[in-house]
């Protein structure tokens, strides 16, 4: 189903941007270790996100999964884009740069809500 959907193409309209690709690590089937104090924690005023690109409901990540860090003026985001109805069409979490808590961005056909948070690392799960 996930398939037929993402071969669509008004699923997601080409001008959509994802991510912006610098201090991210996507995951992959390759296990790593990074060790988190070298990237977050009070003396560097950073903080571990959440990252996927594509959500939609009842499903899990299906691309750009990951971890960002979020430095100076950045904060970890939720995006969620609902249709016209209200109902939930896709989710897409990250950094974000001079974010801001948001609720229904005229886009199109459809609605975006932001949420941002710096409490603590993963707080945009």
């Amino acid at each position: 189903m996930l398939k037929e959907a993402l071969a669509k193409p008004s699923r997601v309209p080409a001008d959509f941007k994802f991510g912006r690709g610098d201090r991210s690590f996507p995951s992959s089937g390759r296990s790593a270790f990074i060790s988190t104090s070298l990237f977050s924690g009070p003396h560097l005023g950073t903080v571990q996100c959440r990252m996927c690109h594509l959500e939609f409901p009842g499903e899990k990540c299906s691309r750009g999964r990951g971890i960002c860090i979020a430095i100076r003026d950045e904060s970890c985001m939720t995006g969620t884009i609902f249709r016209n109805d209200g109902t939930p069409w896709l989710t897409f979490k990250g950094c974000l740069r001079n974010c801001a808590n948001v609720n229904n961005i005229k886009w199109s056909v459809y609605l975006v809500n932001f949420r941002c948070c710096r409490s603590h690392d993963f707080c945009n799960k």
